[in-house]
């Protein structure tokens, strides 16, 4: 899978070339959603599936980005849609899955994908942190922070995570047991994630809103990992079992270059050293 990476404030564009963690073959004919589908990691993404015969819905509030991404992938003969999405609004993520499991030819979606990647770098510290030791002590109150960070990372993906185990769950209704494709009960959510947000000291402590962002987020795919590790027929475990949740870190836009190790909050293990990684390419985290 192609994307685009950058290093830390570098003008220079490397392309690479990636291993997705699932079986792309297997989602021929299948329906699959992408947040965040219209640029960067998440586009390249959308290729890929689209490539492999998927048929993908693109849910982005980059209208020109997210329309000219479908018209190259229709007029190559692959099946995808636009829709635009204000992805931390609840109404409009709902109504995208509902358009992205009609498009689909099994009326399901084998796979969501939940790109919380900020569209544009987070500053390196907070307003509020320059305000405090530039303006006048009776000067005006500060600006408002920007909240770009925490409602991709935290709110949308919150929203994309609840939506995805909703539409599994009808999936799962309509599956075949002998199934054994991606496209099995279940389902599959995947996030796309800036590195710098699993990683132990990937956000710098001046980044107030990114900072909490990384920690909000990884706090939802902690209790959705939670919730599918449990095993049994009773609560939330019958509902939900079989279902997949990984995570790819990427190197990417909304992240700063980071040194370190894996979070072992998020891998659940008591700390892995970091994976060797060429080429900045992303670094697969299984939950």
């Amino acid at each position: 899978m192609p994307e685009e990476t950058r290093g830390n404030g570098s003008s220079t564009t490397n392309t690479t070339t990636t291993k997705p963690p699932v079986d792309l073959s297997s989602l021929q004919g299948k329906g699959v959603l992408v947040t965040g589908g219209a640029t960067g990691p998440g586009a390249a993404l959308v290729r890929a599936l689209a490539d492999a015969g998927a048929y993908v819905t693109i849910a982005d509030d980059n209208a020109i980005a997210g329309q000219r991404l479908m018209l190259d992938l229709i007029n190559t003969n692959k099946r995808a849609q636009y829709t635009y999405t204000r992805l931390p609004s609840f109404p409009s993520q709902a109504e995208s899955f509902h358009h992205a499991s009609s498009f689909s030819p099994t009326t399901t979606l084998s796979l969501v994908v939940a790109n919380v990647i900020p569209a544009s770098p987070p500053p390196p510290s907070d307003p509020l942190l320059a305000w405090l030791t530039t303006a006048d002590p009776a000067a005006t109150p500060p600006p408002a922070p920007s909240t770009a960070s925490l409602d991709v990372g935290v709110t949308a993906a919150l929203y994309t995570a609840h939506l995805a185990f909703h539409h599994f769950r009808a999936s799962a209704k309509n599956d075949d047991d002998d199934d054994e494709d991606a496209g099995r009960r279940g389902g599959h959510l995947l996030f796309l994630a800036p590195r710098a947000y699993v990683v132990d000291g990937g956000v710098g402590p001046d980044a107030l809103a990114a900072g909490a962002a990384a920690a909000g987020f990884r706090s939802v795919v902690r209790a959705l990992r939670a919730v599918t590790a449990r095993k049994g027929k009773g609560g939330a475990a019958g509902v939900v079992e079989g279902v997949r949740v990984n995570l790819v870190a990427v190197e990417a836009e909304g992240g700063v270059a980071v040194q370190g190790r894996e979070d072992r909050s998020t891998r659940g293990e008591e700390g892995t050293d970091e994976k060797e990684r060429k080429d900045g390419n992303e670094e697969e985290v299984k939950l």
